[in-house]
């Protein structure tokens, strides 16, 4: 029996580019769609993480369904960007050891990675009003659904981001302070809005992909870019304004509670550390009171992995 998450195969546009790693030449699923009205360029990207199911399979599907180009602007979607990742089944690009999420601009003659980064700078970043990067919990985590968007000080990016919040319905939101160094605050300086969508872990649900696909939806209606139920909520989203991490001490492995609820207060026990050889262990408790965002359930652990996000 198919997972109920998946839609079948896909008859979107879509083209087959050539992106060269140095070690390895991809060939990356790409739908670039340019509406009957001229527009703003919105850039959807899945699979940033090779092993988060939900985005992907959801960009697949956005892809599918403006095929027939009837909207305003331009529409570009990537379902998987990191294919190595995908294809390992793991977060990072096994090429380099590295997360493309973590690697901004990128550089044209650097690792895979940083050559993978700079492709979808340079042909579809450089030229998006939007960037929003679906992403969810990885096959090692669960995840809470959440709209992860960024305080940048600038006006216009941020104006845009507090109408965003109070138009999609996500619950919580995340409006965390951008370093000036950042992804977000270098693209907004550019004039380019950046913004993550967590929904989805390990094998993904159906509400999860159409959770993806309809915040997408009210994203292109704000932009104008179609005609959209886009509403003001009844109820405005819990706004979290920062997040605290727990982190493995060292190497080893991870025994976490029987079970993470919705919100910890400052303190609480998440589980114990134990050293590979078990010379030793460390108890891990939240370390702020707030909104569980997302917690890693299985039980190899490297030192400084996250153990537990806290939305405060």
């Amino acid at each position: 029996m198919l997972r109920d998450w998946f839609s079948g195969p896909s008859d979107a546009k879509l083209k087959t580019v050539r992106v060269d790693l140095g070690s390895r030449v991809l060939r990356m699923p790409v739908a670039d769609l340019r509406g009957n009205k001229p527009g703003k360029t919105l850039l959807i990207t899945g699979g940033m993480d090779g092993d988060e199911y939900a985005g992907i399979e959801a960009a697949y599907q956005l892809a599918k369904k403006f095929q027939a180009c009837d909207f305003a602007g331009r529409l570009v979607v990537i379902p998987i960007v990191n294919l190595p990742g995908f294809e390992a089944e793991c977060s990072l690009n096994p090429l380099d050891h590295r997360y493309p999420k973590f690697v901004f601009p990128g550089r044209c003659d650097g690792s895979p990675t940083e050559r993978l980064i700079h492709w979808l700078v340079t042909t579809y970043v450089q030229e998006a009003d939007v960037w929003r990067d679906l992403h969810g919990g990885s096959l090692t985590e669960r995840m809470t659904p959440f709209l992860w968007t960024f305080e940048t000080g600038v006006a216009s990016v941020d104006a845009f981001m507090k109408t965003l919040h109070a138009t999609v319905p996500a619950e919580p939101v995340l409006f965390e302070r951008a370093e000036r160094s950042s992804k977000a605050a270098r693209l907004a300086r550019r004039g380019c809005v950046y913004v993550l969508a967590e929904s989805g872990d390990r094998i993904p649900r159906a509400e999860d992909v159409t959770r993806h696909r309809e915040w997408v939806e009210c994203l292109m209606g704000l932009l104008g870019m179609i005609k959209c139920s886009s509403r003001k909520l009844s109820s405005a989203s819990t706004i979290l304004r920062r997040v605290y991490y727990a982190e493995a001490p060292f190497d080893g492995l991870w025994y976490l509670e029987a079970m993470i609820p919705d919100r910890l207060n400052k303190g609480e026990p998440l589980g114990v550390c134990v050293r590979r050889d078990e010379s030793g262990q460390h108890p891990i408790r939240s370390p702020a009171s707030g909104r569980v965002l997302w917690w890693k359930e299985t039980p190899s652990i490297t030192r400084g992995d996250i153990l537990c996000a806290i939305g405060q």
